[in-house]
């Protein structure tokens, strides 16, 4: 559905999801001369398709569609082919600008303010401290709040999720079997030794200080986590625990399947293989990209850590 219209053919679709982006994306490519009734769909004096049109978009097989998309149309371009570029609800944050201080706020007030009356949200108790916001739309604070205290916030069925990567009850879990589902993948399978992370901990102290610590390998792949309010001894624990979660032993990168069964960010995959018994593991997902066209559809799944 696009705005009060239902159409059931595309050239092409791409929608990326992930917990990491406040914003999921979604491309449409329609061929220039498809119309109704006489109107184009982005060209012309009066176009079907509009900027601000709500967008959703459903895939699957033999009629048994899912929701991969809602959101709106933020560009439209009429070159060949028809090229529609839209943003989930997170576009509604990106519209007008916000000004507000508090000696010390919490998230989910912070939230309430910020947010238009339309967005609701769940976020867990976290208090912020002393904040600030100077002509900014909510979606730079949020960007502000992913980037200074670690605070994650994505969007899905128009709620808006803040606080955490995972939510358990938006969560399930899926079996993927590489002699059956997978399609193709970049995955590469590391031992422990062989695992190489360089950890940064960050505590943001109520006066907005912070308390920095480096534990790991100095060459590793670079990882921050963020605390608030924590001494420097617990600091340095949670850091020792989380660097030890980091090197697991098992698969990194993406892997490509069907359309089903149909995953989403924040769910678990299985992945088993009957050649290597002794990998198969749980993983959390932390991305995925749908693609749909002429030659079917496909997701693929970024890994994010092992259960």
């Amino acid at each position: 559905m696009i705005g009060r219209y239902r159409i059931t053919g595309v050239h092409e679709v791409e929608v990326r999801s992930s917990w990491d982006e406040l914003t999921d994306t979604c491309t449409l490519k329609f061929p220039r001369r498809a119309d109704w009734l006489g109107q184009n769909l982005a060209s012309g004096a009066a176009p079907l398709l509009k900027r601000n049109d709500p967008v959703i978009v459903n895939l699957g097989y033999d009629d048994d569609n899912r929701q991969v998309f809602q959101g709106y149309i933020s560009k439209l371009t009429a070159e060949i082919p028809v090229v529609i570029e839209c943003q989930d609800t997170a576009y509604l944050l990106k519209q007008n600008t916000v000004t507000k201080a508090y000696k010390e706020v919490e998230l989910s007030t912070l939230l309430k303010d910020i947010l238009p009356s339309q967005v609701p949200f769940e976020a867990p108790a976290v208090r912020l401290g002393q904040f600030r916001i100077t002509n900014a739309t909510p979606a730079k604070v949020l960007a502000y709040l992913k980037d200074n205290y670690l605070i994650k916030s994505w969007f899905r069925g128009g709620w808006l999720y803040a606080g955490l990567a995972y939510v358990p009850e938006l969560q399930r879990t899926h079996v993927l079997r590489f002699e059956r589902n997978v399609v193709d993948h970049q995955l590469e399978y590391l031992r422990k030794e062989d695992v190489r992370i360089k950890l940064k901990a960050i505590s943001m102290k109520p006066d907005n200080e912070k308390i920095e610590i480096e534990l790991g390998d100095d060459e590793g792949e670079q990882r921050t986590i963020y605390f608030y309010d924590v001494s420097e001894a617990d600091l340095r624990n949670l850091a020792e625990e989380e660097i030890e979660l980091l090197r697991y032993e098992g698969y990194r990168g993406s892997l490509t399947t069907f359309l089903a069964p149909h995953i989403q960010h924040g769910d678990v995959v299985d992945l088993r293989s009957e050649a290597y018994p002794e990998r198969d593991g749980r993983y959390f997902v932390k991305a995925v990209t749908t693609n749909f066209g002429m030659g079917g559809g496909r997701q693929t799944i970024e890994l994010d850590s092992k259960l």
